[in-house]
């Protein structure tokens, strides 16, 4: 069923001529909005409900038991245990005294309210629907179970049935009497159309004076407390039908919309309350008696299946369930001047906001009329906050999305208001500044980034590491590595072996990695270049390998993107400009050096800066493997007066910044320096 502007679209379906038809029913719009005072979860369903006209109490029949609460604490203060499942209860204020009917044992249960235990149980004969307190000393049930009876008349002095009335019912009818106690009116549930019958039961020989069928399936009644109406929830015409005691006939209708429930009257009787069970909202209205005119909207938050008013006309009560858990008393203070809902907007900057920075939200734009007690925010990843004075917070998001963030503000009447909006969140720009390594190259990094250089691992020293944010349990990371070797061709094809070879050797450890993109051959710094991208799957983890090869300077520069599959598309532009702006800065070596290095060992230092990243991970993640070691037993050397490197004897540049070595004399007085660290 939709709901419109004020209107709702009830779906009837007609059997005769396989018709559906949409019939719009308007809903009463009240001249102000009331919300649960409190609300109090029950363990079971309940089946009527009494006020004590004396005492601050409130009886809820249900199995076995009639549940107590306080209307001062809000709270259950008792369960009075009986002998089976409790429908129907009727309260006779003169003996203080409660008759709950019970559908399972054919009879009455008797309370005493002063001390708020069973006195008596008296059989019936059949199981009771309904009870209703007569003339003193009578009391009026109806049957349950299945089929037609009649109802039965007791003596509550004796406790023992002595009379009927009417000329059968069927089974769970409701039964209401007139204030004067001459008159007994009794409502068959269930039923379409309705029947209702008024006897007149002022003495033990009770008579049928009227009979009618106003309309469509019964579910309550109540009658005015100066007896000039009898009130009807029925499900056809859709509202609380104000029923003529005499004849029974419909005097008028207080539409509420589908599936009536439950109805109550003030103790005045100046005010009728319906409540509903209906997908649509509201469920739950209050009706001026003389002029039919809607009062007050109350804001049950489920379906409402009974309603009482206490004797004073400040509370009235709902049993609300949507077909099961939970099950609530919903309680309405009356006394309260009924209050709009507050006003709710808020904003959030940035907009959007980024991943790892705060989003600052602020509900300045909100009012209310009694002023705003609590902010709720729901940020739409799980996380709560709340803030009874602040209508400014911030709050932090984890990942990229976008998230429905919803703000519920109480104001200090406890009526409640929403709404909600949809926040972005994207990665935060990454802005890069120039970083020059004394290596040889220089190129863009981003800011902010943890930065190490000449960072050793198992034997090999990796230039530059970079470590961003992390996303996803892995550490986003950008390693910048160089070497000599003067095997290096800048040519397609010796790249395109070296991808090859490469690829082949971390398939050896991790058989599942493929390339998603590539190879890119490019000139990168005037020179040979090749980009290629592998994925993990397993680890959902992409990497980004540039290679750049330098015929003159014999030498090559690795340049890697690691991150997590998620994050890679973000962090990827950053990538490709430093790139663009990498440059070597290593002067060209004045003598050439023999070629000794094969490409194999090339291949060895990319596949071992490739692997060395996943030891980056947190420590939650699992061990890394034990990596192949590619570093040949360091001989007598010469030690780099710029840098500190070692290099074979050989060589006449450093192999690191490529800085002239001065020859090594070896013998007695010239013995061999030592090797390099492990």
């Amino acid at each position: 069923m939709g709901r419109g502007t004020g209107v709702l679209v009830v779906a009837l379906t007609l059997v005769a001529a396989g018709v559906v038809a949409f019939i719009a029913i308007p809903e009463p719009v009240g001249a102000g909005l009331r919300t649960p005072t409190a609300t109090i979860v029950l363990q079971q369903t309940i089946y009527d409900i009494e006020m004590d006209p004396v005492r601050p109490f409130v009886y809820l029949s249900g199995y076995q038991r009639v549940v107590v609460v306080s209307l001062d604490t809000r709270t259950i203060v008792r369960e009075i245990l009986l002998a089976n499942l409790s429908t129907g209860m009727d309260l006779d204020p003169v003996t203080d005294r409660l008759y709950v009917a019970l559908a399972g044992s054919e009879g009455i249960s008797v309370v005493d309210l002063a001390s708020q235990a069973p006195i008596a149980n008296w059989p019936v004969g059949g199981p009771v629907a309904d009870v209703a307190v007569g003339r003193p000393g009578r009391l009026y049930v109806t049957l349950g179970g299945t089929g037609w009876s009649t109802g039965k008349i007791l003596n509550t002095t004796t406790g023992t049935v002595i009379g009927e009335f009417g000329t059968g019912f069927y089974a769970g009818a409701r039964v209401e009497a007139s204030p004067d106690f001459g008159s007994l009116y009794v409502g068959e549930t269930g039923m379409s159309p309705l029947t209702l019958t008024k006897l007149d039961v002022r003495t033990d020989s009770p008579t049928v004076v009227a009979t009618a069928r106003p309309g469509q399936i019964l579910e309550d009644m109540a009658v005015a407390p100066d007896g000039s109406a009898l009130y009807v929830a029925a499900r056809s015409p859709d509202g609380i039908m104000e029923i003529d005691p005499e004849t029974l006939t419909s005097r008028s209708n207080m539409t509420i919309g589908s599936w009536p429930s439950a109805v109550a009257v003030s103790p005045d009787g100046s005010v009728v309350f319906g409540g509903k069970i209906s997908f649509s909202e509201p469920k739950l209205f209050s009706f001026d008696a003389t002029t039919r005119a809607p009062v007050d909207v109350l804001a049950a938050t489920q379906d409402v299946h009974r309603l009482a008013v206490d004797s004073t006309g400040r509370y009235l009560v709902a049993f609300t369930s949507n077909n099961g858990p939970p099950l609530l008393l919903e309680l309405f203070d009356l006394s309260l001047p009924a209050d709009q809902p507050p006003v709710v907007a808020f904003s959030s900057t940035p907009d959007p906001g980024h991943v790892g920075e705060p989003v600052m939200f602020t509900a300045e734009g909100s009012y209310d009329r009694e002023g705003i007690f609590l902010y709720r925010w729901e940020f739409g990843d799980g996380e709560v906050a709340e803030s009874y004075t602040d209508p400014v917070i911030t709050h932090i998001y984890g990942s990229v999305g976008s998230y429905t963030v919803t703000l519920t503000l109480t104001d200090t009447a406890s009526q409640r208001n929403s709404t909600t909006r949809t926040v972005t969140i994207t990665e935060p720009p990454i802005d890069l500044e120039m970083f020059s390594h004394p290596a040889g190259f220089r190129l863009p990094v981003p800011r902010g980034w943890e930065r190490q250089q000449n960072v050793s691992f198992r034997g090999t020293v990796t230039e530059l590491v970079l470590r961003g944010p992390e996303r996803n349990g892995f550490r986003t990371n950008i390693l910048v590595d160089t070497d000599r070797d003067s095997t290096v061709r800048e040519s397609d094809s010796y790249l395109r072996t070296l991808v090859d070879q490469a690829i082949a050797e971390i398939r050896k450890d991790r058989p599942d990695v493929t390339i998603i993109e590539g190879p890119d051959f490019r000139r990168m710094s005037g020179h040979a270049g090749v980009v290629f991208t592998l994925s993990y799957p397993s680890e959902r983890v992409v990497q980004r390998m540039a290679v750049v090869v330098s015929d003159v300077h014999d030498r090559y520069w690795i340049l890697l993107l690691s991150a997590d599959a998620d994050y890679f598309p973000h962090i990827d532009p950053t990538f490709e400009a430093m790139l663009d702006g990498f440059e070597i800065t290593l002067a060209p070596p004045f003598l050439g050096i023999p070629a000794e290095a094969l490409i194999g060992l090339f291949v060895a230092g990319v596949v071992a800066i490739m692997l060395v990243v996943f030891v980056l991970r947190r420590r939650k993640a699992p061990p890394p493997p034990v990596f192949p070691t590619f570093t040949a037993p360091p001989a007598a050397g010469s030690a780099c007066s710029r840098c500190g490197a070692y290099s074979p004897p050989s060589d006449r540049f450093c192999g690191r910044c490529g800085n002239p070595l001065l020859p090594v004399a070896t013998g007695p007085r010239f013995p061999a320096p030592p090797p390099p660290p492990p």
